[in-house]
């Protein structure tokens, strides 16, 4: 019997839907369906499909002969049996599961972890134990790859249940047992007496959770067997188990990754043994040294030596990432750079300096007291300054630190640059050597991909009353004569570009890999400007992202000069974010069709606080084809998932409408929203909500009754709006909405650092 390979993918996504949506009972109709059809494949169509659709072998290399999917639809019917508490079904499909795909580690996580769900722990463990063996002795007779982080999870779940199983059996027979998280919270307070009781209780219960989450997770093969148990003294008040006695240290490095640094470096006080074992895995340490704020030139000092110890025990012998944010003064700062500049053997490939008393001038004056030194730069490959007034010798940058892949420039002080320019080496020779380097404009910087320069607002010529020079400030943009061939991204956030837009374009002429750009709060700089530097320079690369927010808005954008066709630079694109843009109904209209012209691959849509859209209103009746609708945007971004309307002026009437246009134009089932954002919209009530979903009770009872369709979300946002509490309850539990965030505290949508680069 063949069977659609087309139709049965679109009916596995569904069935995923379903389930997703919480929607479990659909979910298994649907499972039973394909299960049906698919079982019954004979086995000699069953390798026509493995060979021809899969490109696999004919005949597996353990278990009978079956359609390459049947395993994951079994799977996944036992993940849906569980949620609707059927324990019993969901055993019976993954035992199924072990006995027909013997090498896919799936089925032996999934019966272990409903045996351990049935408080069958024995019987978890000789599943765990069987699947491990047999699929050890398949990599190892017939050479297949397995995926790696299911293996690694199956062994441990293993090796930890052998460890539990035997702590259990010695627990019979001893008593005063303690779990290991409470040790870890006995052992931080009998070392921490001289700290306050709430440092100790915040700590511990970072521990704690770091345990809880501790066993599903990754561990090496090689890790060692554990210890026999032995009872260990905590400070005379109760008897326990120190992890760091039984655990072998892939497990301990799994528990510690997520704490911080500030709290990797307090748990060296806890013991020795903890110290030493820590101070073993660099990975903790070489990856995240995110040093504290307002940091003193001795904790610094002792921070770098302990780090440098660490570094030596690793591999590569190189700090994976450093941040410094902020010394305590700027004498200490200069110290700690002179420190970076020459300390042996530190090399570093990711730099963060951050610090109200930095700049550029200053890195060069100490690179010059320690005659241009770069061994620990070198190999830099990240850098990101925040500096108190404009970038100066900035090409200077790209001849310093030539393996430079990511550079961000964030101007967070509008200082002026006289008060720093004296103290960069003017007259040395190799200084004048690199400044007539930089000056060579043939030369390609290959190796940057991705490029953010941010200024300070007040830093322009609007906003400033000095006039513009080497002494004060730069509004203008840079780096756009340069030649970057490998950007990937670019974003440059309040500059002014006066007289700069035909460089900007000769620049993205020479940026043919470009796929993301930002541009945010730039003066004399419009949506339209943009679009007609496509359309001019035609700059040869395809965004997948492009983020435009104007400053001012002069006048309404229609886009009437653009033909569908035109702008092939985002006929792919996937986010699109105009905030606040100038653009009309008719005008985003137009720029969405030429987005979706080609592969329709948009994804994401922000068009919040824009003055010039207006949707269908209470108090707005106009002609309908002078307003815009939900609808129409879905229509013609058929892919759309998720949408910004945060700031605009809706109201209830716009909710029943957009379920109008949702369930008449495009069907429920056709439409892909899931994140929807009515941010700040202040005119929208409950009742608003309850019509977007039609999540009244008559409805709700079709849909129970015919097995009917319905609009749902995964997310609604609608944070600074007042709605009932129980009216958001009652959405989440029929299932409309599978999260809701309502923030009545936040007072605007924008925030500095998380969906904005303007303070």
């Amino acid at each position: 019997m063949s069977f659609d390979e087309s139709l049965l993918e679109d009916k596995l996504n569904l069935a995923v839907l379903y389930y997703k949506s919480c929607d479990f009972e659909r979910a298994l109709k649907l499972y039973d369906e394909l299960y049906g059809r698919i079982a019954r494949i004979p086995s000699s169509e069953a390798k026509k499909i493995r060979k021809e659709k899969y490109n696999l072998t004919e005949v597996p290399i353990m278990g009978p002969c079956l359609h390459p999917k049947l395993g994951s639809i079994v799977d996944q019917r036992a993940a849906t049996y569980e949620k609707l508490g059927r324990i019993d079904k969901a055993l019976e499909d993954a035992k199924w599961m072990t006995k027909n795909e013997p090498i896919s580690c799936k089925g032996y996580l999934r019966t272990g972890k409903l045996y351990s769900k049935m408080k069958k722990d024995e019987e978890a463990y000789k599943n765990y134990q069987l699947g491990v063996y047999i699929i050890e002795k398949a990599v190892k007779e017939h050479h297949i790859k397995v995926p790696e982080k299911l293996f690694s999870q199956l062994k441990t779940k293993y090796k930890v249940l052998n460890h539990e199983l035997k702590l259990r059996k010695q627990e019979r027979s001893k008593s005063g047992f303690v779990s290991a998280s409470n040790l870890v919270r006995e052992n931080s307070i009998g070392s921490s007496q001289s700290r306050s009781p709430s440092q100790t209780s915040s700590r511990s219960s970072s521990f704690s959770s770091a345990f809880e989450v501790m066993l599903p997770l990754k561990r090496s093969h090689s890790a060692v067997q554990s210890a026999p148990t032995k009872k260990v003294k905590t400070h005379g008040k109760s008897q326990g188990l120190d992890p760091f006695k039984y655990f072998p240290l892939d497990i301990i490095e799994v528990i510690f990754r997520d704490i911080s640094f500030k709290g990797l470096l307090s748990c060296h006080h806890v013991s020795k043994l903890w110290y030493y074992s820590l101070t073993k895995i660099p990975s903790l340490y070489t990856q995240r040294i995110n040093l504290k704020p307002n940091i003193t030139l001795s904790e610094f000092t002792h921070g770098i030596k302990l780090v440098k110890r660490v570094v030596h025990k690793s591999y590569s012998q190189q700090v994976k990432s450093l941040k410094l944010r902020s010394a305590i003064n700027g004498a200490q700062l200069h110290k700690m750079i002179e420190i970076l500049i020459s300390e042996p053997n530190f090399s570093i490939k990711s730099l963060d300096l951050v610090d109200k008393n930095l700049n550029f001038q200053l890195l060069l004056n100490k690179l010059s007291k320690f005659s241009w030194k770069l061994d620990n730069l070198s190999n830099l490959e990240h850098l990101r300054l925040g500096i108190n007034s404009s970038l100066r010798y900035e090409t200077l940058l790209f001849q310093l630190f030539k393996k430079l892949r990511t550079l961000y420039i964030v101007v967070l002080l509008p200082e002026m640059s006289s008060s720093y320019n004296h103290i960069v080496p003017t007259t040395e020779k190799y200084f004048k050597r690199l400044c007539e380097r930089a000056k060579d404009s043939n030369t390609d910087y290959s190796s940057l991909e991705y490029l953010t320069l941010i200024n300070h607002p007040k830093l322009l010529t609007d906003e400033s009353q000095l006039p513009v020079s080497f002494d004060t400030y730069n509004p203008y943009p840079i780096y756009l004569r340069m030649s970057l061939p490998n950007l990937v991204e670019l974003t440059i956030v309040s500059f002014d570009f006066m007289n700069w837009l035909p460089s900007l374009g000769e620049f993205l002429i020479r940026t043919p890999k470009l796929t993301k750009l930002t541009l945010e709060n730039n003066f004399n700089f419009r949506l339209l400007d943009l679009f007609q530097l496509f359309k001019n320079y035609n700059p040869n690369f395809t965004l997948e992202k492009l983020l435009f927010r104007e400053p001012k808005i002069v006048t309404t954008t229609t886009m009437n000069e653009f033909a569908v066709s035109d702008l092939p630079q985002l006929h792919e694109l996937k986010f699109l974010d105009i905030y606040g843009s100038s653009l009309s109904n008719k005008g985003l209209v137009k720029l969405l069709k030429i987005c979706n012209s080609r592969k329709q691959c948009l994804q994401t849509l922000v068009i919040g606080n824009s003055s010039y859209l207006h949707f269908k209103t209470d108090s707005f009746q106009m002609g309908h084809a002078s307003l815009l609708s939900l609808g129409q945007i879905l229509k013609t971004c058929p892919n759309l998932e998720n949408l910004y309307l945060n700031e605009l002026d809706l109201d209830n009437q716009t909710m029943k409408q957009f379920h109008n246009d949702i369930e008449k134009e495009i069907s429920y089932d056709v439409c892909k929203l899931k994140y929807l954002d009515l941010s700040f919209c202040i005119r929208i009530e409950g009742i608003g909500l309850i019509d977007l979903f039609r999540a009244v009770p008559s409805n709700i009872a079709n849909i129970r009754r015919n097995n009917g369709g319905a609009f749902r979300l995964e997310t609604l946002v609608i944070d600074g709006v007042e709605i009932n509490n129980a009216t958001l309850r009652s959405l989440q539990d029929k299932a409309f909405v599978k999260t809701i965030k309502n923030d009545l505290i936040k007072k605007k949508w924008k925030q500095y650092g998380v969906n904005c680069l303007v303070p």
